[in-house]
């Protein structure tokens, strides 16, 4: 094995090794020690892939930029995160056609709408997104395409959607008790139930 790739393995254990002093949350609550585990690998095996990306496609940042988006990651709320890269992946798919109108800036200030930790977790594949918008291409969406879905991926066990799934259905029965229908058709209706 050569030196730097050894210099660069090491380096990896490192940040590994400080990921996993960084608190990690689901919606505010913090991850069991299982999924934690699994959520810092996940992050580490995607800053290696950026690693990869740019040895071989131009505008995936350097080894710094794969480490602290790897940091910023971990900082960030995992459901944030899990929503995020599908919209990114989206968003690279159905942008736009005109591509005088379509650039970077552009592209982070509609993502930075919903997500405010947008930039910091483009800035990697920055100058690659920049090149896809100018220049809209299966080569060009490649290296941001790898890089966005790798995560998406993930599955983490201890993390009970239960919860989740019955906030959205009582969200879903208020919504609906605020509707009201007129008296002829709620007696139509329950003539068709019967």
């Amino acid at each position: 094995m050569s030196v730097r790739l050894n210099q660069e393995l090491s380096s990896w254990k490192d940040v590994l090794a400080q990921l996993g002093r960084i608190g990690t949350t689901w919606k505010g609550y913090s991850l069991s020690s299982r999924d934690h585990t699994t959520y810092i690998e996940a992050i580490l095996m995607c800053g290696m892939v950026l690693s990869d990306l740019s040895n071989r496609y131009p505008g995936c940042g350097s080894h710094r930029d794969h480490v602290l988006w790897c940091y910023d990651a971990t900082n960030t709320d995992v459901s944030d995160l899990a929503a995020f890269l599908p919209d990114v992946i989206y968003r690279l798919r159905h942008y736009c056609g005109d591509t005088d109108k379509c650039t970077y800036a552009d592209f982070k200030h509609q993502l930075a709408s919903s997500y405010p930790r947008a930039g910091k977790l483009l800035a990697p594949v920055k100058e690659a997104v920049s090149r896809f918008l100018c220049d809209p291409s299966s080569d060009t969406l490649f290296a941001p395409y790898q890089f966005f879905s790798f995560l998406t991926h993930l599955t983490l066990e201890d993390i009970d959607m239960s919860v989740e799934l019955e906030m959205k259905f009582v969200e879903n029965e208020e919504r609906v008790a605020q509707h009201h229908a007129p008296k002829f058709m709620i007696s139509w209706m329950r003539e068709i139930m019967r």
